[in-house]
């Protein structure tokens, strides 16, 4: 295949998920009506409205806040499309500096100097693809932006995870680590519906970068749905865990795996339990799971895509004399920034808050030096998370914006799709 086949080929690719990401959203925002004759957002061109006002209803109750973070949105659906996975940290390459000492994205860049190096590289090809969007024309910073926001959405697990077995002083230096990451309804994006995980080591290998004195860390990851039961053929790790060695089973038990998780996996008691995007545990469907939750004597990680989930939870938990250990914003949620399907001025990221409980009593807590250390004390919009990261100079760090004056009601009349 020459060099124009293998363009023509990409840029194939590229278009279908893009249509298909708009197909998603071809309907107004306000009644639901389809058809030709819908029309976007001037500014964002990321929501549709039938007509003009229902697109001054929705700018006045709530899309004049979320305008700009969509026009971010639609940067990340542009990187996510391209046929490529984002540069993943190489296995072995230690961190220079304790976990302390790296508390957000923009510290974590600045060790990882090569991801950022690629990125920009990789922003000079990109100019060859965005003809491919009808959003807002990306300029070079922009790419490089959402380039290393990718990287971001593949590694907030990990780095999220590592910042909790700091804050429960889990000491992995000491003795080998077990991790078990739960999830009952496969909203959890660590393993494809297949079950297989082939990137998954390259993803989890940073955990060992993080704690390089480290005896070995286990991860247990739960997939599959409630009716699925095959734990007794699940493949349980015997192998023995040594210094820097990442082991990592999958099992489809699903959400009862943990009621048995003592007698089923012997050999991996978990040191740390693992609710990513848990705000299914809360609902009132899932007492039992929640209940079987909350009366593991463990350290507990629960993270959530966005405020009113974190705040749903925090209540109920303040009402259940719950020992939150800490609870705030997540300095390494995922700064690709997500459209809600059925809400189209709605915005989140995977693991944008957390609560670290344990049932145990915790005596004391340290000063922690981090950003996260006091109950929602950082507040940040995702609008500005974008951009910060990899620079180090001091205008670098101004909170950058696409094009923040076509923010405005604005119906493009001759525009169908």
């Amino acid at each position: 295949m020459n060099t124009i086949d293998s363009w023509s080929s990409i840029e194939a690719i590229i278009r279908q998920r893009l249509e298909l990401n708009e197909i998603d959203r071809r309907y107004c925002a306000v009644c639901g009506r389809q058809g030709p004759s819908l029309s976007r957002c001037f500014g964002c061109q990321m929501v549709y409205y039938c007509g003009e006002e229902h697109q001054i209803e929705d700018w006045s109750k709530e899309h004049a806040q979320k305008c700009t973070q969509l026009e971010w949105v639609a940067l990340g659906e542009f990187i996510q499309a391209l046929p490529a996975q984002p540069p993943l940290p190489n296995v072995g390459d230690k961190w220079p500096l304790s976990l302390k000492e790296i508390n957000n994205w923009k510290n974590w860049f600045s060790i990882r100097t090569n991801i950022v190096n690629l990125a920009n590289n990789t922003a000079n090809v990109l100019k060859n693809l965005i003809h491919l969007t009808d959003k807002r024309q990306l300029t070079h910073q922009n790419a490089v932006d959402g380039l290393l926001a990718a990287v971001t959405d593949l590694l907030t697990h990990v780095l999220t995870i590592g910042k909790a077995v700091v804050y429960f002083s889990l000491q992995p230096n000491i003795h080998p680590l077990v991790i078990h990451i739960l999830s009952g309804f496969n909203k959890i994006d660590l393993v494809p519906n297949n079950q297989s995980t082939p990137n998954l080591p390259a993803r989890f290998h940073e955990l060992l970068n993080m704690f390089p004195d480290n005896k070995g860390v286990e991860l247990v990851i739960v997939i599959g749905d409630d009716h699925q039961d095959d734990t007794d053929n699940s493949s349980i790790p015997h192998a023995k865990l040594k210094p820097d060695r990442l082991i990592i089973t999958t099992t489809g038990k699903g959400r009862q795996l943990d009621t048995f998780e003592e007698k089923r996996l012997q050999q991996s008691i978990a040191d740390l339990l693992v609710y990513f995007n848990a705000a299914h545990l809360f609902l009132p469907s899932n007492k039992e799971q929640l209940k079987s939750m909350l009366s593991k004597q463990r350290p507990t990680l629960l993270t959530f895509e966005d405020q009113e989930e974190f705040h749903q939870a925090q209540r109920f938990l303040s009402t259940k004399s719950v020992n939150i250990h800490h609870a705030g914003t997540n300095q390494f949620s995922s700064l690709i920034i997500r459209q809600r399907p059925n809400k189209p001025s709605s915005t989140y990221s995977t693991n944008s808050y957390q609560i670290l409980l344990n049932t145990t009593t915790i005596n004391s807590i340290d000063d922690r030096s981090d950003e996260n250390s006091s109950l929602l004390s950082h507040q940040r919009s995702h609008q500005s998370s974008i951009g910060i990261q990899h620079g180090y100079s001091q205008q670098q760090q101004q909170q950058q914006q696409l094009n923040p004056g076509l923010k405005q009601v604005n119906v493009s009349k001759d525009e169908k799709h």
